[in-house]
C-alpha cells in the first residue's frame, strides 16, 4: 500500500511539473506577442512620422522649384 501512495505522489508531481512547464510556455509566448505588438505599433508610428516629413519636404521642394523655375522659364521664352 505504501508503494502505491508513492507512485501516486510521483504521478501527481509529474502532472504538476507538466502543467507548470506548459504555463511557463504560454506565458512566455504571450509576453513575446505583447513585445512584438508594442514593437509593431512603434514602427508604424515611426513610418507615419517619416512619411509625413518626407511629404512635407517634397511639398517644400516643389514650392521652391516652382518659385525658382518660373523666372527661368520666362527668361528662356523671351525673343
Amino acid at each position: 500500500m505504501l508503494c502505491a501512495g508513492k507512485a501516486l505522489r510521483g504521478e501527481a508531481q509529474r502532472f504538476v511539473d507538466a502543467v507548470a512547464t506548459r504555463l511557463t510556455q504560454v506565458l512566455f509566448r504571450d509576453n513575446v506577442r505583447a513585445q512584438i505588438q508594442q514593437y509593431t505599433t512603434s514602427l508604424e508610428r515611426i513610418v507615419t512620422e517619416r512619411t509625413q516629413e518626407v511629404t512635407r519636404r517634397r511639398h517644400a521642394a516643389m514650392g521652391v522649384h516652382d518659385v525658382l523655375g518660373m523666372p527661368i522659364l520666362q527668361i528662356s521664352r523671351c525673343p
